[in-house]
């Protein structure tokens, strides 16, 4: 089977940036713990704006299937409302 691809987010550049210096660590953003959240419960994800959200989420490869969800990050307190 085909190994999942890496996906990219702004995020992961920061995170590996500052781990490789002796900068102060920072909180990771809303968006970076939820990306690290969908990985590490197996899905592969990738950018999403394309589809209206922050993230799309794939239950295996990209090639072998479609997109599951779209994943919108919203703040605490931010109201969704139906269209």
């Amino acid at each position: 089977p085909k190994a999942p691809p890496a996906a990219f987010v702004p995020e992961q550049r920061v995170s590996r940036r500052a781990l490789a210096t002796d900068a102060p660590l920072t909180l990771p953003s809303r968006r970076a713990v939820i990306f690290e959240d969908l990985r590490a419960k197996g899905y592969v994800v990738a950018a999403g704006i394309r589809y209206g959200g922050d993230f799309v989420i794939y239950d295996g490869h990209p090639d072998e299937c479609h997109s599951s969800h779209t994943v919108r990050v919203t703040g605490e307190h931010e109201r969704i409302g139906c269209a």
